[in-house]
């Protein structure tokens, strides 16, 4: 019994894969065959382990039905582990065919796989066709894309050339005092000119809209004088067209923003364009409006209101979509490419803002528009800069009551106390109502075109009247001509100015009128503020580089209608030479020359001249593409026009910095004070002190300038570092004024005292003035 129950307890530890010696205990291994059983049971128990952990060589030494089965298992089971690992490596042409019904299973599993490999093969090689053709049709694209910016850009270019000489022969002739019909033939001709080179603008910046790529190219500007600008552009079609067109800036707008200047004139010129183009009677008024602040960023807010044709509400939908009108008819009737709106309110999205409209056909429009703006400059406090006209008693005198409104609102706000007439009539009753009260009227705007009595005829009705004649009379008028000034002055008029009013001439020309503020022309009449006859009293010395010989007659001839005459060279190597050799006020650069191009051509010059010297370098080209303008600010030049160009805009570019160098004289004429004290110290020539002054005078426009930016952004930290260098300037040139409160300014500016310095800068400008 003893040993039966040993038996059991070994068979029992083999079963539960306890730890059992590797051969039975002796006193059951005498008994017959269990020594051979109990090693085969070993040997099975450790078989099995090992198929456990995924071996599959373990030796099986006993021989037996039992023992063979189990190696022919082993042997089925490597056969399917390589069979496993070839249909793993690709080849799905392994059957298994030895283990039932696990092999049809198997075998199943095999087809299924090699089928959905199949799939995935031919999917993925349908992906790489289809990746192939997408690459090479975004190579073709970009290889069009890149094919139509140089089309565009070399069509605009070869377009522009032509245009311009066009357009300057058609504006030549209509200077040779041609017939009526002649004058109407040249008329329609510019017209014509113009709205082609609208079409090829309106085409360029679509084709950038539609590549993504057009940007805003930010810079500081003078938020009123861009707005008024784009108004000025369209006085004269809406004076032919007999149409009222004023403009309404509200006193809280900044007067110093940072953005795109050029992109938000050409939205405003868009939608005044279109109001004068679809207003047969009635007026168009422009108001702008600062109606939020936050974080130094103004929302500026636009709205172009006008009498016009309107649209229906059914048309509504057609508006701001590309190559879009109201109706054919209208394409007919008024021309366009139907993209100026589609243009519009993607320049106002990339500014910040969106853009609605309101219409009744028949009645009218109303298209509003906001931007958003960083504020540089604060508008300033008018009231205080002319608080002499405070308690001034203006009678107004305009049958149209919108530009009364304006002209209350500018002149209110400088607590002037300013009385309305609506026809001549009513003005002789309120200046005689007022001749013996503390109302006495002091000046009288009046308007030039009125129903019944003109302006004109006004002012004689009134020299004639003995408590009347003393009136400061000034002229509103819609239209600007040659001699037009002389005319008024001949009746009595004291300043001539032009509608749309803008706020600070109107202002300037009422304080100069009375007085309160001194002009440098000694005119008996104000015409500052008009179209100018001149140039400027000085001569500019101008350079003109340009190898088109049409465009370089064009531009000569125009220069001559100013009795402005300049050099001409027709390559930039021949620029260059004549810069080196001869000082020259302005330079009008063409861009594209044979030999040397305006870009390397500038760039030699900046070289040469370094930092002693600055001679005004103007871009004067038919490119007109998208970074065009960057590349020419970018090589050295100083300005930018496009061709055909805008004559006018030429002229007022050249006169700015012919203005900026008569600021130089000013700076001058203070510190010419210094310069004897400045030779005895030195012991340096006269010629060379006053050469020395001459260029300290030139660039103190500039540093004021560099003061006033640092203080609007607070960069109190390169503030400092100018206000040292500047400090050290003065004191060697013996400029002590200068020089102490530089040092004050020097002072403060470290110990971050923002209203001092402001101050002190306030100080250095009165010395000049």
């Amino acid at each position: 019994m003893k040993e039966i129950n040993l038996l059991i307890k070994c068979l029992k530890s083999l079963i539960e894969d306890k730890e059992v010696p590797s051969v039975p205990p002796e006193e059951i291994a005498n008994i017959e065959d269990f020594g051979e059983i109990y090693a085969s049971l070993l040997e099975i128990r450790n078989v099995f382990i090992a198929l456990g952990k995924g071996e599959l060589t373990y030796p099986v030494k006993s021989k037996g039905y039992f023992p063979g089965a189990i190696k022919s298992w082993q042997a089925s089971l490597r056969h399917l582990v390589w069979q496993t690992k070839a249909i793993s490596s690709g080849d799905f042409s392994q059957r298994v065919a030895f283990l039932g019904e696990f092999s049809e299973s198997f075998n199943s599993m095999t087809e299924r796989l090699a089928m959905t490999i199949k799939e995935l093969s031919n999917q993925n090689k349908e992906k790489e066709k289809r990746e192939v053709e997408l690459i090479n049709a975004k190579e073709a694209a970009e290889a069009a894309n890149i094919s139509k910016s140089l089309f565009l850009a070399n069509m605009s270019h070869e377009i522009r050339t032509p245009m311009n000489g066009i357009m300057g022969f058609l504006e030549l002739l209509n200077m040779s005092n041609p017939s009526a019909e002649q004058k109407e033939y040249i008329r329609e001709a510019k017209s014509a000119s113009a709205v082609l080179l609208y079409v090829i603008n309106d085409i360029l910046d679509f084709s950038k809209i539609e590549a993504g790529k057009l940007t805003m190219v930010e810079s500081r500007f003078k938020t009123r004088t861009a707005i008024e600008d784009a108004v000025s552009l369209h006085v004269h079609k809406a004076f032919e067209k007999n149409l009222e067109l004023h403009s309404m800036i509200n006193a809280n707008v900044p007067e110093e923003v940072i953005g795109d200047a050029q992109r938000l004139r050409q939205v405003l010129n868009n939608l005044i364009g279109n109001a004068v183009k679809f207003t047969e009677r009635g007026e168009i008024s422009v108001t702008v409006d600062c109606i939020e602040e936050e974080d130094e960023i103004a929302l500026l807010n636009f709205e172009i209101k006008d009498t016009g044709i309107g649209i229906s509400q059914e048309d509504f939908q057609k508006l701001f979509h590309s190559f879009n009108q109201v109706d054919s008819s209208t394409t007919r009737k008024y021309g366009g490419a139907g993209l100026g709106l589609a243009i519009s309110k993607e320049l106002v999205a990339l500014m910040g803002g969106d853009i609605e409209f309101e219409s009744t056909l028949g009645e009218g429009s109303t298209f509003k528009f906001n931007v958003r703006l960083k504020i540089a400059k604060r508008a300033p406090d008018h009231s205080y800069v002319f608080k002499e006209l405070a308690g001034v008693n203006i009678l107004i005198v305009d049958d149209n009551p919108s530009n009364r409104k304006i002209a209350v609102s500018y002149l209110g706000g400088m607590g002037c106390k300013v009385f309305e007439a609506k026809d001549p009539g009513e003005a002789i009753t309120t200046i005689i109502s007022k001749v013996s009260t503390r109302d006495k009227i002091d000046i009288a705007l009046i308007d030039y075109q009125m129903p019944g009595m003109s302006g004109f005829e006004l002012a004689t009705s009134l020299k004639a009247i003995p408590f009347a004649k003393d009136i400061k009379l000034i002229l509103l008028t819609s239209a600007a001509q040659r001699g037009g000034a002389k005319e008024a002055e001949q009746l009595g008029f004291a300043g001539y100015l032009i509608k749309p009013i803008k706020r600070d001439d109107l202002l300037n020309c009422i304080a100069i009128v009375l007085g309160f503020k001194s002009e440098e022309n000694t005119e008996p009449i104000v015409t500052k503020y008009v179209v100018q006859e001149s140039l400027d009293n000085r001569k500019p010395k101008i350079l003109l580089a340009e190898d088109n010989e049409i465009n370089r007659k064009i531009v000569i001839a125009m220069l001559k209608t100013r009795d402005v005459t300049c050099d001409v060279v027709i390559n930039g190597l021949e620029a260059y030479q004549a810069v080196k050799n001869k000082d020259y006020d302005i330079v009008l650069m063409d861009c594209q020359m044979p030999v040397m191009d305006g870009y390397k051509c500038t760039a030699k010059i900046r070289e040469m001249e370094g930092s002693s010297k600055h001679t005004t370098i103007i871009a004067m080209t038919a490119n007109v593409m998208e970074g065009d303008k960057e590349k020419c600010i970018q090589a050295g030049m100083d300005d930018y026009i496009g061709k055909p160009i805008n004559f006018d805009d030429l002229f007022q570019i050249i006169e700015s910095y012919i203005e900026k160098s008569r600021g130089g004289s000013e700076h001058f004429n203070f510190i010419a004070n210094y310069i004897e004290g400045f030779i005895d110290r030195t012991g340096i020539s006269r010629d060379d002190a006053e050469e020395i002054f001459i260029d300290y005078a030139k660039k103190l426009s500039y540093i004021l300038q560099e003061v006033e930016n640092y203080l609007a952004n607070d960069d109190l930290e390169n503030l400092e570092i100018l206000a040292h260098k500047q400090k050290g300037t003065a004191g060697n040139l013996c400029i002590t004024p200068i020089y102490d409160l530089v040092a004050e300014l020097e002072e403060a500016v470290k110990k971050r005292e923002k209203e001092e310095c402001l101050r002190i800068y306030k100080e250095v400008q009165k010395l000049f003035h």
